[in-house]
């Protein structure tokens, strides 16, 4: 498992991912809900940019921090490895997105799968897309969102965590991960954060399993531009409505 000699770098970022990150997003969220509910047409783009940009100042925060202080790309999952397990690791992500994506296909195509798509995503109705142009900007936030959280709440976390205690057990550094990544979704609610966090816990498998970011990195920009399309889907349809109240935590 990578790791690294810790400093106050490494502290700062820690205690921001499990204070401040939770916060500032849920308050950008309830900042949406009210604007969106204020009939601000604009509100869901402006949100859009406004996450690609933090998420993309705060990557190359840490990249330049971590080219500073000499750490090696591996140390943070950048580079693969070819291992009999990376390779079944490979294979799991591989299969999982071709599920995920007929999946999402058939949901769709279906009224009980509209339906269940309405009642998930009920709680963040105000983020779906609702335009082309918003269709977009969210993709965008969808290829960003997997990038950055994978090198932080993978790469990142998994270095800080192997160094803060040397021979932790891989299990605990990936469930560890996976609740740090399913606080950062506080504003969708307890659910979301087990949701969430449940898939922090995928995707630190498949982390775990290759060895680098490349492939939950993978998985989860699938996972979210899936996520959108299918509540574009419903929302073009005209079967969500987006003045919904912000979720409970």
């Amino acid at each position: 498992m990578p790791s690294i000699d810790l400093g106050i770098f490494d502290h700062v970022v820690f205690l921001a991912l499990v204070a401040l990150v939770p916060w500032n997003a849920r308050r950008r969220f309830r900042s949406l809900v009210e604007a969106v509910e204020g009939g601000d047409p604009n509100a869901r783009t402006r949100a859009y940019r406004t996450v690609v940009v933090e998420k993309w100042v705060l990557t190359a925060v840490i990249a330049v921090a971590w080219i500073a202080l000499s750490r090696s790309a591996s140390s943070i999952g950048l580079t693969a490895r070819l291992t009999p397990l990376a390779i079944v690791g490979y294979a799991l992500t591989a299969l999982t997105i071709g599920a995920l994506l007929m999946l999402a296909r058939s949901v769709v195509s279906s009224e009980q799968g509209r339906r269940k798509t309405r009642e998930s995503i009920a709680s963040v109705g105000a983020f779906v897309p609702h335009t082309a142009t918003e269709k977009r900007w969210f993709d965008a936030v969808s290829v960003t969102a997997g990038i950055q959280e994978e090198l932080i709440y993978r790469g990142f976390l998994f270095a800080y965590f192997a160094a803060w205690s040397p021979g932790m057990p891989a299990a605990i550094v990936i469930l560890g991960a996976g609740l740090v990544f399913g606080l950062g979704h506080l504003y969708q609610g307890a659910a979301g954060i087990v949701k969430t966090g449940t898939l922090g816990v995928l995707f630190g498998v498949l982390y775990w399993m290759t060895g680098s970011v490349w492939a939950p990195l993978l998985l989860h920009v699938v996972v979210d531009l899936s996520s959108g399309w299918m509540g574009w889907q419903v929302v073009r349809e005209g079967g969500l409505d987006a003045r919904v109240e912000p979720a409970a935590a």
